[in-house]
């Protein structure tokens, strides 16, 4: 191919033209000039690393499960609870609530979103019972943290990172359950009557 004067690249219905003043290049010899490989080539290793991509990111997330069952369950046996309560879906949640000291009617407000969009009940209530539950997590974080001896960075990372930094309760040797420790039953809120 010889050296072109005017290069123009135009798209158009999804069909790339080279177009210049000595040739047109389409398909096969467009990606031969530009990248050096046939189309089937091409295709193939891009087939083949997107696989490779999802076989990362499914290894990634099945040590991520593995990290947290095994981190929760560590959590629950450390709390005076059964290992399997923590692997339990819903049931874990109020077996949570329980270890964190907070009432009967968080596991509720904790569950909001998940009720609200069984029965469908609109877009504003959903949003408010999303913004329960995150209030919900914080309380279960912050009495967490106190039931731990832990410090206010650890609570203020359990919220954002909770699933990363509650398992690791689970797993740490030297942090160990006080159920001894006095929380309040509404967790953060009580304190911030009381100011």
């Amino acid at each position: 191919m010889t050296k072109t004067k005017n290069l123009k690249i135009l798209l158009d219905n999804a069909i790339i033209l080279i177009v210049s003043t000595d040739n047109i290049l389409i398909g096969d010899d467009l990606m031969k000039t530009f990248i050096g490989i046939d189309f089937e080539t091409f295709f193939g290793l891009f087939a083949g690393t997107m696989i490779l991509v999802l076989v990362v990111l499914l290894l990634t997330v099945l040590a991520y499960l593995i990290f947290s069952i095994v981190g929760k369950w560590k959590l629950y046996k450390k709390c005076g609870k059964e290992g399997w309560e923590a692997i339990i879906p819903f049931y874990s949640d109020w077996v949570l609530v329980e270890i964190s000291g907070l009432k009967w009617y968080w596991f509720l407000i904790f569950l909001a979103p998940t009720i609200a969009s069984t029965f469908d009940v609109g877009d504003f209530i959903s949003f408010l019972a999303s913004i329960a539950a995150i209030l919900a997590n914080v309380s279960i974080c912050y009495n967490l943290s106190k039931k731990f001896n832990k410090s206010d960075t650890w609570f203020i990372l359990s919220i954002f990172f909770g699933g990363i930094t509650i398992p690791l309760l689970g797993y740490s040797s030297s942090d160990k359950y006080d159920e001894n420790i006095v929380v309040t039953p509404n967790g953060v809120f009580d304190n911030i009557k009381k100011k």
